[in-house]
């Protein structure tokens, strides 16, 4: 007896076979799916930590860029207010143009913080940062400099000054010696004579002549000196003049005629001779004899040389 094949059986365990493989193959497929889903979260989370960490490490940036953008302004401040005697026009210029591109800088720097799209990135930024900051030291170096160089024009002002007041005292000193020097060659040019012998006389009918003391008998005024001897003055033609001033101060002899000017004044005379002087002594004599009545008192005489006071004396009538 043959022995028949069982279909049905076969058919059921073809069946389960194929539902455990479709089955294992969706168990792999979420299991994948859940793996994908698994990286995507971790990936997720990395990406945003990441980002977390880039937006914080940029304020970091920003905050400490906008502190340096800050120190530059207050740098450049200082070193307008620390000029002192160097301050310039033209320094103060550019440091108002420096302190318009850090507060430039500064607005752009806060808007690359925020997501702006108008800001700079940090790179150039921080270029021109440098830059502001190595402009900042040439300018302090020159205000150095400047200081220095007026340090040393101020010293030399003030050497130059002192050698000017020393050079002032001694062109005061030489100019008085120069004027001492002139007054003593004047002096030395001017001729000099002894005291003058002064008094009334009395002339005879016959001209003998007699001194006297009475001022009735008297008719004419000698008046006696000697000149010095002096290379010094020139030589030449001179002029005396005598003046004789009575006991009430009138010039005997006065007239417009008989004048000549000393010092801005004019002096009256009474008697005037020339005579000519080589330098050597000699004697000579004045005389008035137009006298009139000639009052009791005493009587002063003045004898000018080259319009000079020569020498004084006086004398009485009774």
């Amino acid at each position: 007896m043959s022995t028949q094949p069982n279909y049905e059986t076969t058919n059921k365990s073809g069946g389960s076979s194929t539902l455990i493989v479709i089955l294992a193959v969706l168990v792999i497929l979420m299991a994948c799916a859940s793996g994908f889903l698994g990286w995507l979260y971790l990936d997720n989370s990395r990406v945003i930590e990441e980002t977390k960490v880039l937006q914080l490490n940029t304020l970091k940036e920003r905050d400490s860029i906008d502190t340096e953008l800050t120190n530059l302004h207050a740098n450049y401040q200082l070193l307008i207010e620390t000029q002192g005697e160097v301050r310039s026009r033209s320094l103060d210029s550019v440091i108002q143009v420096k302190n318009l591109e850090i507060e430039a800088l500064r607005m752009q720097n806060r808007s690359a913080g925020m997501g702006g799209g108008g800001g700079g990135s940090s790179s150039k930024l921080r270029a021109e940062v440098k830059r502001l900051k190595e402009e900042l030291a040439v300018l302090l170096g020159q205000m150095e400099q400047l200081k220095i160089e007026n340090a040393q024009l101020k010293n030399a002002n003030e050497k130059l000054n002192a050698d000017i007041f020393v050079v002032r005292d001694e062109v005061t000193k030489l100019t008085t010696v120069t004027k001492e020097l002139n007054t003593q060659v004047d002096i030395a040019k001017q001729i000099k004579i002894s005291a003058i012998k002064s008094n009334a006389v009395s002339v005879a009918k016959n001209g003998k002549e007699k001194e006297t003391e009475k001022s009735k008998k008297a008719n004419k005024i000698s008046s006696c000196f000697t000149v010095f001897e002096n290379d010094v003055v020139e030589k030449g033609d001179k002029d005396a003049y005598l003046v004789i001033r009575d006991p009430s101060g009138k010039i005997l002899g006065q007239n417009e005629s008989r004048s000549f000017e000393l010092d801005g004044s004019t002096i009256y005379y009474t008697a005037q001779k020339g005579f000519y002087f080589d330098g050597r002594k000699m004697d000579m004599c004045m005389d008035y004899t137009d006298v009139g009545d000639l009052p009791k008192g005493s009587y002063k005489i003045n004898v000018y040389i080259e319009q000079r006071l020569a020498a004084k004396s006086n004398f009485d009538l009774k």
